[in-house]
């Protein structure tokens, strides 16, 4: 399996609207696109202005080559569709200098490169799984093929691999939200150590960092089943359901749809959590290790919300809201029980 230090040189290319211009251009001209690819390219041109502009500038340059001579500097490349060259393959050296062509050339060599991402999600066998991973207080957008979005919360790490039947994610570290595009052919799933969430399109949260998974729907429908108890429940918008330390499902919860995620818009949304789980979310942001200086402080209750890029704000209101004292070094805080009469 690939690792983050392999990949750090190709993960790139996913989210590069560019490079998802030209996968998304050799996909189209094939003789493989079907009409959920097409949809799905719909999908992903209206997910940003900047994939709109730069499908645009390559529908430019490919018109530009459209009566190219040959390109038989690429014959050796056997992943290269028939089809696609007699589309492209007519005289372009009628039409551009050799230094134009040249960076033709070497623009539809790129994109060849990264074809086996796409035509990937073509065929049966699922791509070897590509690893992310972010850093303390580091949120990433991870743009899919089909376009789905997946937004990767702190401290966090996923393993992504696509074929023909389904979209698959394991979720091996921290926190993720999923925007799903809709393709009843190709469920996504979404698995964790104790959990799996399938679903055909949807918006909803997963998050693993206390060690238990907790799913929350902020639109559709997902079915959330334990990998240790033959137990699920399909959640819809507004529902939350989590792993519990026997292996099965809590009890369904309601809570507001925004709330599933809403860490994407910079806020940390807690009720009734446990003091320990708040503070193993917060060290995914604080430069400093906050920890509990005392058991009997574990379970206490919290009920707040947060500013995720403000840990000082959050330790204050901690402070000041529960019966808690702290006590800061440069690299460490530490939480203690109030002082009778202090």
């Amino acid at each position: 399996m690939a690792t983050d230090q392999d990949l750090d040189d190709l993960t790139h290319l996913i989210p590069s609207p560019a490079q998802q211009a030209r996968d998304w251009f050799m996909l189209l001209e094939s003789d493989q696109a079907t009409g959920a690819d097409r949809e799905r390219f719909a999908r992903w041109l209206s997910l940003d202005s900047e994939h709109a502009q730069a499908f645009a500038e390559l529908e430019a340059i490919t018109q530009a080559t459209a009566n190219m001579a040959d390109l038989k500097s690429l014959e050796p490349l056997e992943s290269a569709s028939p089809s696609l060259w007699q589309k492209l393959g007519s005289g372009l050296q009628n039409l551009l200098s050799p230094s134009y062509a040249f960076a033709a050339v070497s623009m539809l060599a790129v994109a060849l490169v990264s074809w086996p991402f796409i035509s990937s999600t073509l065929t049966p066998e699922a791509t070897a799984p590509v690893s992310y991973q972010t850093a303390k207080a580091e949120d990433r957008e991870i743009f899919l093929p089909d376009g789905s979005v997946v937004t990767l919360a702190a401290n966090s790490r996923i393993e992504i691999s696509l074929s023909e039947t389904q979209r698959h994610i394991n979720l091996a570290q921290g926190e993720a939200f999923f925007d799903v595009a809709k393709d009843a052919k190709r469920p996504f799933i979404v698995d964790t150590r104790d959990s799996r969430v399938t679903v055909l399109g949807t918006h909803f949260n997963v998050n693993t960092v206390t060690g238990f998974s907790q799913v929350s729907v902020e639109e559709g429908r997902v079915e959330v089943s334990s990998l240790q108890q033959q137990d699920a429940e399909v959640l819809t918008a507004g529902q939350r359901v989590q792993l519990l330390n026997s292996g099965s499902l809590s009890p369904v919860a309601n809570i507001e749809p925004s709330a599933a995620g809403a860490w994407r818009r910079g806020l940390r949304i807690y009720f009734d959590a446990k003091l320990e789980d708040v503070l193993l979310d917060l060290n995914r942001y604080s430069p400093q290790a906050i920890t509990l200086g005392e058991e009997n402080l574990h379970d206490l209750s919290v009920t707040a919300i947060f500013p995720a890029d403000d840990i000082d704000l959050m330790l204050q209101a901690l402070d000041n809201t529960l019966p808690l004292r702290l006590e800061k070094t440069d690299e460490t805080v530490t939480l203690y029980a109030e002082k009778p009469g202090s």
